[in-house]
């Protein structure tokens, strides 16, 4: 699936999780699944306290990170399927 820029990512409500600061520990206990999200993605995920589009991810993390907004777009595409694939987030 191709992520658009108004596709809205929703945290799986199943998905148990904890915040060491720098990174966050994803658990989905039922699959048994341990998923690590350093830094960025840790922001991402601490973004998805309340369900976000692509674009408004982006441009909370053009705010607190020097990237330009292709680049952004494509590895927070990338990063956010990756959540999806392991069935951490959906995506609508």
């Amino acid at each position: 699936m191709s992520i658009a820029a108004e596709n809205l990512v929703r945290r799986n409500p199943t998905v148990l999780f904890t915040d060491l600061g720098t990174e966050v520990i994803l658990m989905d206990a039922q699959a048994g699944l341990y998923f690590n999200a350093k830094q960025v993605g840790a922001s991402i995920w601490a973004l998805l306290e309340t369900p976000q589009t692509l674009r408004e991810i982006c441009e909370a993390l053009q705010t607190k990170y020097q990237i330009d907004t292709e680049t952004c777009a494509r590895e927070t595409a990338q990063f956010v399927t990756k959540l999806q694939e392991a069935q951490l987030v959906t995506i609508e």
